[in-house]
């Protein structure tokens, strides 16, 4: 590698600023800021910094202090929990959710050390991509700060992910970055020149597909008229799980929805109602029955009922978890996140909630460890689901259609899974009233945009408290409902058919980043254990890294 110019523009500030700079970007990235074309330069302080600085302590502090500023930007919204011990417990997430962000910026030290640059930079998007393929599939999965998820609203730039999913949005923006960093360092004029004809074009290249791609999606030939029903109850109310009352409310508001469209042509034929809106008791007779009423009333007035439900083991009308299973485990998780789709007396259709919400809704492994119980934190209501086995697709009449809880909507492989069955459309059920009228709730509206664009299949997502709504198959914003509104909202959802790649292949961005990493990882050990001494011709005379000041604006020392 050519030795570094005697002055860069990032050399002449404290590594401080270049963190602060990094992490307030990345923060600003993320959806619901509008400026998520900052992540295209927000990672070229890091690089610039990762490239200069040896392997260690100033290294990993610098990293995991940007990491933690776009966390605290981005999620800050987690502080405003209803209850103030889920709260807290969510501020110490937040100190950890750097941590694994961090490791490939150590993986790509070590590679750097021995080969070089450009190498190091391979393994650095590598090994980040495989980082948040873990964070995705793995068993404390939470695929929320991934870095393609600041793309949610940039339209048309972010339509490739019907090809690509999240992992392809993320490994376009490490390319963006890294080309603007060595157009930076580039010496020469016709290197730069180069190189930001080559930044120019892989910037203009999604949009390209994404304008040749909306021109040729599929054409729906028939919608399903949905109505969204949002209670509007405060979230001290909805976590009395046993309360029944708001069943009433949700019922009185569709009946009075059902026979405002007897006048018009557009009479619903699902209606929605969010999670966990039907309550639990511990008589199973009493929740037997409640199930019963909803099959009768939903004969009665001739409409299907999608709703969220607290549900248990011994009176669950039917669990996606072997009946044996579930009773072994029920002294540990009893209770169960589910979906019920009720379609007549006796027709009740099942999903249950399978991505939880580490400790808040679920401790990983505490069936086999029921010890560890004592660990998790009641976020609202249940604070210990059992985890669903399966997934399916729920049908109506002829059309059928996927569910997804809450939180799973961050997970874009569980729906291509549903599309993958034959989902004409999908559904959200969620209920974002926790944290307030803060960021959070349209935060995950944007983010479960991109199941749209992924799936190109349209997405009805229903909210307590709001907001509730209908995202276009381009991942456009249709029609919403406004915080805190008592409404049933009608949406006409179009039905699709045709798979995208995605839908097809799911995440093979990280499945290759996975491979790839381990195999970087083979070739290093195997040179470490037999050459410990080679190096890259080039790296065995670089240059010392300068001391950089405290805090100030002065130059480093020329070397």
């Amino acid at each position: 590698m050519n030795a570094l110019p005697r002055y860069r523009f990032v050399d002449q500030f404290n590594g401080s600023i270049w963190v602060l700079i990094s992490g307030v970007m990345l923060g600003l990235s993320f959806p619901p800021f509008p400026t998520w074309w900052l992540a295209y330069v927000a990672l070229v302080p890091l690089i610039a910094r990762w490239s200069r600085l040896p392997l260690g302590w100033m290294l990993l502090r610098e990293a995991y202090s940007t990491f933690l500023i776009m966390a605290a930007i981005a999620g800050h919204w987690v502080l405003f929990h209803e209850q103030v011990l889920t709260a807290l417990t969510s501020g110490l997430g937040l100190l950890l959710l750097p941590v694994p962000m961090t490791l490939p910026i150590v993986a790509a030290g070590l590679a750097k050390r021995r080969f070089g640059f450009k190498v190091g930079f391979v393994v650095l998007v590598s090994f980040w991509l495989a980082m948040e393929y873990v964070m995705t599939h793995g068993p404390v999965a939470l695929p929320w700060l991934l870095l393609g998820n600041t793309q949610a609203a940039a339209m048309p730039f972010n339509q490739f992910a019907d090809i690509a999913g999240v992992g392809g949005l993320t490994l376009w923006i490490w390319v963006v970055n890294g080309l603007i960093y060595w157009s930076l360092e580039a010496r020469h004029q016709l290197a730069k020149a180069a190189l930001a004809v080559a930044t120019v074009a892989v910037v203009a290249a999604p949009v390209g597909y994404g304008w040749w791609r909306l021109d040729n999606m599929e054409t729906s030939t028939a919608s399903l008229e949905v109505g969204l029903v949002q209670p509007a109850v405060a979230p001290n109310r909805w976590s009395d799980v046993t309360n029944g009352a708001r069943v009433d409310l949700m019922a009185s508001l569709s009946v009075q929805k059902l026979q405002e469209s007897e006048r018009t042509a557009r009479r619903p034929s699902l209606l929605v109602w969010p999670e966990t809106s039907l309550p639990v008791y511990a008589d199973t007779r009493r929740q037997r029955a409640l199930y019963n009423r909803l099959g009768r009333w939903t004969s009665r007035h001739n409409v299907a009922l999608l709703t969220g439900a607290i549900t248990r083991y011994d009176s669950a009308p039917s669990l996606t978890v072997d009946a044996v299973v579930a009773e072994k485990y029920a002294q540990v998780t009893p209770y169960y996140n589910s979906a019920l789709l009720f379609q007549g007396a006796g027709r009740t259709q099942q999903i249950d909630k399978i991505h939880m919400i580490p400790f808040a809704e679920r401790v990983p492994l505490v069936e086999w460890r029921p010890a560890l119980a004592a660990l998790g934190v009641a976020s609202g209501g249940v604070g210990a689901y059992g985890i669903g086995r399966r997934i399916r697709v729920m049908e109506t009449g002829p059309n059928r259609f996927g569910t997804l809880i809450c939180y799973e909507s961050l997970f874009g492989d569980h729906a291509r899974k549903l599309v993958e069955q034959g989902a004409e459309f999908l559904t959200v059920l969620s209920q974002d009233g926790w944290w307030g009228q803060s960021a959070g709730y349209r935060q995950h509206f944007a983010l479960t945009r991109l199941r749209a664009i992924e799936t190109r299949r349209a997405v009805v997502l229903g909210t307590v408290t709001g907001r509730s709504g209908l995202i276009g198959p381009d991942g456009g914003v249709q029609e919403t409902t406004d915080w805190m509104e008592q409404t049933v909202h009608q949406v006409s959802v179009p039905l699709l058919h045709a798979p995208t790649y995605y839908s097809l292949h799911g995440d093979w961005v990280g499945r290759v980043a996975l491979v790839l990493s381990l195999l970087l990882s083979v070739v290093w050990g195997f040179l470490t254990l037999f050459f410990p001494n080679w190096r890259v011709p080039s790296e065995r005379q670089q240059r010392a890294p300068s001391q950089p000041q405290i805090f100030g604006f002065k130059r480093s020392p020329i070397p």
